[in-house]
């Protein structure tokens, strides 16, 4: 079942840490098998040179989270990574 938007955003503001909430962070969509696009709005003070970034989790398991990460500029891809980020709380 997918959850709304909407419903993501609650998620995020009721489970993220403050500081993450300070991004802005927003739930664009969330797909039936689980996969959610968050769009983070520019700032100048989180920009790299060059770009943004889109962040995809790959695996999603109880204490640790796989994400690939795509930096883009003007919709064309300027780097790629892979991220391991531990699941505290």
């Amino acid at each position: 079942m997918a959850i709304e938007p909407t419903g993501g955003d609650a998620i995020l503001r009721a489970t993220f840490a403050p500081w993450v909430q300070d991004l802005g962070l927003t739930v664009e969509s969330v797909s039936d098998n689980g996969q959610a696009t968050l769009r983070l709005p520019w700032s100048d003070r989180l920009a790299r040179e060059g770009g943004a970034l889109s962040a995809r989790i790959t695996k999603l398991g109880r204490t640790m989270a796989f994400a690939d990460i795509t930096m883009t500029a003007d919709d064309v891809i300027a780097a790629h990574a892979t991220t391991v980020y531990a699941l505290l709380g």
